[in-house]
């Protein structure tokens, strides 16, 4: 086997797409600058979605729209499942072995292409499911904006997939809002962002906060002890 070129080794140590990589298509230098944006996306979705769905997983897919469905989507895919076993499982994932280390696991790993855009440009959304239990993302990518996530399990919000991140699904109760921020505050913890969405008055919603650190376990359990808290999900990107 040939040795890998030094540019190669670069892109494959810092999980950048690698051209001509064993089990990858090989791309140009423009499809990669065209393809990077979504491969990031999608890789950060794979996180969120194996943090957020922290059960075990059978299937696991992902739908591709828009200038998305245009580009290597195999590629994506392959990032994604990176993304998604890297903090699940102690072996080094990376777009060369995810295929197989999903199917060691005996995870189904579908792919479709689809016309509906949701309103975008384009669309990834990914479908985990296991244990009786499914769990959504749908994320896009906006030129000179980035990345957003737009959906989860269902409900509408919007925010950048980086940094230390809370998932928080809640039932939709005056108060609820506040005495998280309450608890959050007392602790000295700056919230950064926050984003909410639900469904509909009085049902089920959510919140994605975003912090300047890691929060502590101990204040995520003290969180999820809150009245009319579900659950609560800590998501590191």
């Amino acid at each position: 086997m040939p040795p890998r070129s030094p540019e190669k080794s670069v892109l494959f140590f810092e999980n950048k797409p690698v051209a001509n990589s064993i089990n990858l298509p090989a791309i140009s230098k423009e499809i990669y600058e065209k393809i990077q944006p979504y491969h990031q996306l999608a890789k950060e979705m794979g996180k969120i979605v194996s943090e957020c769905h922290n059960k075990g997983i059978s299937e696991l897919t992902a739908t591709y729209s828009g200038t998305a469905a245009e580009l290597e989507t195999s590629f994506l895919t392959k990032a994604l499942l990176a993304g998604f076993f890297e903090n699940r499982i102690d072996v080094k994932v990376n777009e060369v072995n995810a295929i197989h280390i999903a199917k060691e696991r005996g995870i189904m790993v579908g792919e479709k292409v689809t016309g509906n855009s949701f309103g975008y440009t384009n669309t990834i959304t990914v479908k985990a499911s296991g244990d009786g239990e499914t769990f959504t993302a749908r994320g896009t990518y906006i030129e000179h904006y980035g990345p957003r996530i737009v959906s989860l399990d269902g409900f509408n919000i919007d925010f950048h997939p980086s940094g230390n991140l809370l998932y928080i699904q809640h039932m939709d109760r005056p108060g609820v809002i506040g005495h998280v921020g309450k608890v959050l505050g007392d602790h000295g913890v700056n919230i950064a962002t926050m984003q909410v969405g639900r469904k509909e008055a009085g049902g089920e919603a959510i919140m994605v906060l975003s912090f300047d650190k890691p929060l502590e376990e101990e204040m995520i359990d003290k969180l999820k002890s809150l009245q009319d808290i579900v659950t609560t999900n800590s998501i590191i990107l």
